[in-house]
This record gives C-alpha cells, sequence and structure tokens, in this order.
C-alpha cells in the first residue's frame, strides 16, 4: 500500500503588530521636512520679489505673464505649498481644491497670472473658483473667480466685492459642497467599514449597532453667525452626511432661525444643561442610543497602536517618536460611536457611558491601557445607553460634563457606570476627536473612551 503524502505544517498566523513602526515615523518626518522646506522656499521667494520692488507696477493685470515665467512666481510657489504638496508639481488645475465644483469658468481659460488654490473658503459657492495672484509690488494675492470669468478680490465691503455683486451674504451654506468634498477625501469610502472589521474583534462585531439607532445630538448655541463658527458647523454636518446621519441640533432659543438658515434640523434646547437632558431624554424615548458631539469637531482619528512602557523616562521623547510611529485611522463620527459602543456592551462591566481621551496630546495616552473605567467622559463626544437614568445637573453651567461622568460612574447601581478610551475621536489608540475651540489653533483632541461600572471602576478602550 503505498504511503500517504505527508501534509506540509501549517504556519500559525501572527497578528498583526500593532506596535510604533520606525518606518511610518519616518515617513512621515521626511514629508513634514520636505512640506516645511517648500513652505520656506515660498517665503523666500515672495520677499526676494518684494525687495527687488516686485514688478515694477501698483497693479499686476491677470493677464500679465510674470517676468521669469510663472512657475518660478511667488504665487505659484505659495499655491503648491497651498496644495498640501511634497514636491514641486501640484495636482491639475481641475483637481484642486479651488476649482469650481459644478459649472464655473473653465480652469484651462484662467488668465494665466490667476492660478486655482489649493484650499478653498467654506462660504464659496460651488460655481466660483478660488485664486492666487501674483501682484504688482511682488505679492501674492488670493482671490476668487466667477462663473463668467471675472476676477474678484474682495468678498464683501467694496462696491465691486463678491456679496456686493450677487446682492446677498454669502454663507457657509453656500460653500457646504466643497466641505462635504474635502471631507470624504479625509474619510473615503469604505473606511469606516475597515476601521470597524479592523479594530474590533469578531465578537464585538456582533455589537456593531445600525445608523438608525443612533440619536445624534450637536449641542451648540451662538456659533451660525461668524465665519469660524459656520466653517465649524459644516465640518460637523459635513461629517455625518458622509456617513448618512443627519445630527438634531440643540441650540438657544435667540439662534435657532440662524441654524435653520444653515440647512440644520436645529430645535430649541435652551441652555447647555437642559440642552444635554433633553437630547437624552428624546433618545431614550425613541430607544436609541444617545450621541452628543460638539459644535467644533474637526476630526475623528484612531491611533491603532497598542499600550506602550514609557517608565523611567524623563521626557517625552520616547512618547512623541511612539505618536509620530502610530498608525492613524481617519474615521466619521457613526463609526466611532460604533466603535465605542461595541466595547461597551461586549464588556461584562456593561458600562453605560463611554467616551474619549479629554486632550489632544497623543502621547499622554499611549502609556495607557487602551480602554479602562476610570476615566473622566469629556462631554464633546459621548455615547450613552438609553438605559442610564443619569442626567446633568441643570443648576451647573461650567464643567457639567465631569459631575455627570462622575454621576454615571459612581457607586449607584443603577446608573451603571462609564467607560473610557484612549485611542479614539480625540484618544491615541481608539478613535479620537479633534476639537477648534476658541481660535482655530487652539485645538483639543480626545482620544480615550471611558466606560465605568457601579463600583466606580473605569473601563476605557
Amino acid at each position: 500500500m503505498a504511503p500517504k503524502p505527508r501534509m506540509a505544517k501549517r504556519k500559525a498566523v501572527q497578528p498583526a503588530s500593532r506596535a510604533p513602526s520606525s518606518k511610518i515615523a519616518s515617513a512621515r518626518k521626511t514629508l513634514r521636512k520636505k512640506q516645511l522646506a517648500l513652505k520656506a522656499r515660498a517665503q523666500s521667494v515672495e520677499a526676494r520679489h518684494r525687495a527687488k520692488g516686485g514688478y515694477g507696477k501698483a497693479v499686476c493685470s491677470p493677464w500679465e505673464v510674470p517676468k521669469g515665467g510663472i512657475k518660478q512666481s511667488p504665487a505659484y510657489k505659495k499655491m503648491v505649498v497651498r496644495c498640501g504638496c511634497t514636491g514641486s508639481t501640484p495636482p491639475a488645475p481641475k483637481d484642486r481644491a479651488g476649482a469650481p465644483l459644478k459649472g464655473g469658468f473653465p480652469v484651462e481659460k484662467w488668465p494665466p497670472n490667476v492660478l486655482v488654490d489649493g484650499k478653498r473658503d467654506c462660504w464659496l459657492p460651488d460655481d466660483w473658483g478660488q485664486a492666487v495672484k501674483n501682484t504688482g509690488p511682488g505679492g501674492v494675492y488670493l482671490g476668487w473667480v466667477s462663473p463668467e470669468g471675472k476676477f474678484f478680490y474682495h468678498r464683501r465691503g467694496y462696491p465691486s466685492a463678491i456679496e456686493e455683486h450677487l446682492g446677498r451674504k454669502l454663507t457657509a451654506l453656500d460653500g457646504i459642497n466643497g466641505v462635504r468634498r474635502a471631507v470624504s477625501q479625509r474619510v473615503p469610502p469604505g473606511a469606516d467599514k475597515a476601521f470597524l472589521n479592523g479594530c474590533l474583534s469578531a465578537a464585538e462585531r456582533k455589537h456593531v449597532l445600525d445608523a438608525k439607532g443612533f440619536h445624534f445630538a450637536v449641542i451648540s448655541a451662538r456659533r451660525a453667525t461668524s465665519d469660524d463658527g459656520q466653517h465649524g458647523i459644516m465640518l460637523v454636518e459635513g461629517y455625518c452626511h458622509g456617513a448618512g446621519i443627519k445630527p438634531t441640533w440643540y441650540v438657544d432659543k435667540e439662534s435657532l432661525d440662524d441654524y435653520k438658515k444653515l440647512g440644520l434640523d436645529a430645535v430649541v434646547g435652551g441652555k447647555l444643561t437642559p440642552a444635554r437632558n433633553m437630547a437624552l431624554d428624546t433618545a431614550k424615548r425613541r430607544g436609541q442610543v444617545c450621541v452628543q458631539i460638539s459644535d467644533d469637531i474637526s476630526k475623528w482619528e484612531y491611533f491603532d497602536v497598542e499600550k506602550q512602557d514609557f517608565s523611567g523616562q524623563a521626557d517625552f521623547s520616547k512618547m512623541n517618536a511612539a505618536v509620530r510611529g502610530s498608525k492613524r485611522l481617519y474615521i466619521s463620527p457613526l463609526a466611532a460611536a460604533q466603535f465605542i459602543l461595541a466595547k461597551m456592551r461586549s464588556s461584562p462591566l456593561k458600562p453605560q457611558l463611554g467616551g474619549v481621551f479629554p486632550t489632544l496630546n497623543a502621547a499622554m495616552s499611549l502609556g495607557n491601557e487602551e480602554y479602562s473605567t476610570h476615566h473622566f467622559i469629556l462631554g464633546d463626544f459621548f455615547v450613552a445607553e438609553p438605559t442610564s437614568p443619569c442626567r446633568f445637573d441643570t443648576s451647573m453651567t461650567l464643567k457639567e460634563d465631569y459631575d455627570y461622568s462622575s454621576a454615571t460612574s459612581g457607586r449607584t447601581a443603577a446608573c451603571s457606570g462609564a467607560t473610557g478610551c484612549s485611542r479614539t475621536p480625540g484618544m491615541p489608540p481608539i478613535p479620537a476627536a479633534r476639537w477648534r475651540h476658541g481660535t482655530p489653533q487652539a485645538q483639543r483632541s480626545a482620544r480615550t473612551l471611558p466606560f465605568c461600572n457601579g463600583s466606580g471602576q473605569a473601563f476605557s478602550t
């Protein structure tokens, strides 16, 4: 009888490493170095042109080809930087953010001294373009091109400005499609599914709730009239739209009409804590999980990295290196909420509240457990079970989320605790959310998801 063929031994499938990667860190460092070099080069070229008197005139016509060629001009160098390039070749004009989204004056017919910008203002209508132009004294000017091909130097305040030309005021609603396009580039189709499949176990994925099971509530007030406020609002709305969800905006009575003019589903929520409680009550009445969101989150970011050992470190060098080498995933608010809830419901502690790390400093969170039940749950982004009886103290006007988090993680069995994730919306390993409080430069991020049980223990992701 012929001997049976020997079966080759299968190699055990090794789980993918979640340690910081020196390759990722090096690539990120090189990218940043190239971008800074391009920016410095652009500033140097503009400074030299200005020092030499520019083009020898007060005004440089859009149709004048700059001396030395357009590619050597300050405007071209600045456009390359604003496109986020790492080399000297920018995307094709039609592929830049400043190109008209629909209709508009064809970019191939724009004057030679008017370059399609790499950025786009949040209020700019779809059929308008944004441009970078060389000036006579040697500087650079940002302007806009109308559907008829006319170059505009000002948005408002002059007889020849855009709003005076159109006869109306422009808002972020006019530019919402540009914001949505930018969001879709950051969180492309399939990103959420890949994130949930890759970062949740098979058992945890059984707890991924459909979008209809959530009530998304944005708590806001008096931000619908300023440019910065409108931009923040439309970013949040854009992320939600991309995920197929329509949030309810809980706003102050005086601002209700301003929010509705932006096309938002807005209701009067009153002051801060009553608005938060109204959202919780609405979700409970509908049998939905409540997700509360700040009105100025700029992105949801997940740091896919395991806990690091930073013991004995005298400075932040190792921590910062770990952050640079961490794999980062950009996701929607829906995926962030689904992730947090799946972690909550798969935990034997059955926490009722989940949130994210409360600061932008990802390095501080990488040394923590990814999930724990002893963290403060930030009010800017949290997930609350409809079965929780806990509510916000309406006598508080500040730090109300501290009190709510403490109440939920207190020793009462009814509230059943809170859980935190240190890698999410605002946290490193889990989804992390970045906020734009105060000035555009003053960003905060929360990267931890806290879940707590009735004994006051905390569970974080």
